[in-house]
């Protein structure tokens, strides 16, 4: 399959991640301009995962949610770092550290299945621009 399933769950995995994330912290935001700013980063992400798994799907597969362990991790992780800092340069600086992670991931699984179908590489494509562009706009906060 040239890699298509491997991009369709790599994208699942990291826009879920995406969607966890950022669902824990509007949670102790309290800046509005931050909340709005993490609430239409959540709204592409949810849209972009639900694509990966329509694909998913299409190819027969079941969509594998995030490691119950790493899911752990990663709330622990926003809940810690944002009990003492709230603000919105703190928030924008650890988004934009996640970001950076799935700008990565995003461009190394493009680069490891070239021949992918159009389908999944456009998808992949989709949520590293949406990474990409989340770093322009959080850039704003710092």
């Amino acid at each position: 399959m040239c890699g298509n399933v491997e991009i369709a769950k790599s994208v699942f995995k990291n826009s879920q991640m995406g969607v966890e994330t950022i669902s824990t912290l509007v949670k102790v935001v309290k800046d509005e301009k931050m909340l709005e700013e993490l609430y239409s980063e959540l709204g592409e992400y949810k849209r972009i995962n639900d694509r990966a798994k329509d694909t998913l799907l299409n190819f027969g597969q079941q969509p594998e949610s995030i490691n119950p362990a790493a899911k752990a991790s990663a709330d622990i992780s926003v809940k810690m770092n944002t009990l003492i800092d709230k603000t919105p340069s703190h928030v924008a600086e650890m988004m934009m550290q996640g970001n950076m992670m799935g700008v990565i991931k995003c461009i190394k699984i493009i680069k490891e299945h070239p021949k992918a179908d159009k389908t999944c590489l456009s998808l992949a494509n989709d949520l590293l621009k949406h990474e990409e562009s989340n770093i322009t706009q959080l850039k704003r906060f710092l």
